[in-house]
């Protein structure tokens, strides 16, 4: 997984808000739950119009719709729990998941940080303590964007007091 160099060591693990994972899931139910309630109404008010072959066919089909939705919820909880950063005594790294069977893993190290940048928007965001953190950095890298990471402020904080363990001159804490 991640290969770390002799004298490095892991400061902090930043993850997902659960409240990422939490909608999700809400998400899920929702879609999932609609084609029982139609296939509930149907049943109740229907009942008479209806074989016994149609209505267990509705209900089959409920059922296939709802494992859809359940895959479909499966892979994005697979992706949201697998999204981390690790942030070490010398780089922070980014290990992005994308599906079941793929990945991607982007370094940046300490001193090629330029900027911290971070975004909380509104009021659940700001109550809940989550927001989005990009760092730019120097160079043709790439820049880093986690969205609802936990407690942002902190991250920020712990990967500013790496940057100055480092020798980072222009950061002040």
């Amino acid at each position: 997984m991640i290969q770390l160099n002799p004298n490095e060591k892991i400061i902090y693990i930043a993850r997902v808000h659960w409240l990422a994972i939490f909608l999700d899931a809400l998400r899920a139910a929702i879609l999932g739950g609609i084609p029982f309630l139609i296939a509930l109404y149907i049943t109740n008010f229907s009942n008479s119009y209806l074989s016994e072959d149609s209505l267990r066919y509705l209900w089959g089909s409920a059922i296939a719709f709802a494992m859809v939705i359940w895959n479909f919820f499966f892979v994005a909880w697979t992706d949201r729990v697998l999204d981390t950063w690790v942030i070490t005594t010398e780089r922070v790294i980014d290990i992005e998941q994308r599906g079941l069977f793929s990945r991607n893993i982007a370094v940046i190290r300490l001193d090629d940080i330029q900027d911290l940048v971070i975004d909380t928007r509104g009021f659940l965001a700001t109550i809940l303590k989550y927001g989005d953190i990009n760092i730019q950095s120097s160079g043709t890298t790439r820049e880093f964007d986690f969205k609802m990471v936990n407690d942002p402020e902190y991250v920020k904080n712990v990967i500013e007091r790496a940057i100055v363990a480092v020798g980072g001159s222009r950061w002040h804490r």
